[in-house]
């Protein structure tokens, strides 16, 4: 009962904060559509990506890593978690540990770079790569999802509701509270 009585003294408050700023926030059109624009307007992929760091300058250290890559390729067609899949070799410095990860992307946002266009060709749960990056080292990708596209009257209501959740800032605050002050003497 303690521990409810202060999450309610902790929750209750900022609730109410929010449900208030929610009441008095106003969103333009321009702004859903924005919202739209990245989530919905074009096909996305969640991926889980591996990067391994080693520059042209590093000889048989790069050879070495290339390897690395390749046999963790192996490691994760076999349907390994991301995290499992990357075994450190010896000799092997921080400086070349891989970076893990995953998150949603959108095809424009490869526009920068087209050796990565291929992370939209490979079936769900298939394995891209190791794809070379000029300058950097090698990429593996695993495709875990795709979204399809959705038209804006679909998610219009979504997407609004979306953004009148997202968490109150300072001066929106401030805003409700010099309101609230104009009507209350």
């Amino acid at each position: 009962s303690d521990l409810r009585r202060e999450i309610s003294l902790e929750v209750g408050p900022a609730l109410l904060i929010q449900a208030v700023v929610s009441h008095h926030r106003e969103i333009d059109e321009e702004e859903i559509l924005d919202l739209w624009r990245v989530t919905w307007k074009e096909p996305r992929r969640l991926v889980e990506h591996i990067a391994f760091p080693a520059s042209s300058d590093e000889g048989q250290l790069r050879t070495r890593i290339e390897q690395w890559a390749k046999n963790t390729r192996e490691v994760l067609v076999s349907g390994t978690p991301l995290e499992e899949a990357v075994e450190t070799p010896v000799g092997i410095g921080p400086a070349h540990m891989p970076r893990i990860g995953s998150g949603w992307i959108r095809e424009s946002e490869l526009a920068g770079n087209p050796a990565f266009f291929e992370v939209f060709q490979v079936a769900v749960g298939d394995v891209l790569g190791p794809v070379q990056e000029a300058n950097y080292g090698w990429h593996l990708f695993r495709g875990v999802e795709t979204r399809a596209t959705r038209t804006y009257s679909e998610v219009r209501a979504q997407l609004l509701q979306q953004l009148l959740d997202e968490p109150a800032t300072d001066e929106e605050l401030l805003t409700v509270e010099r309101l609230i002050r104009r009507r209350i003497s």
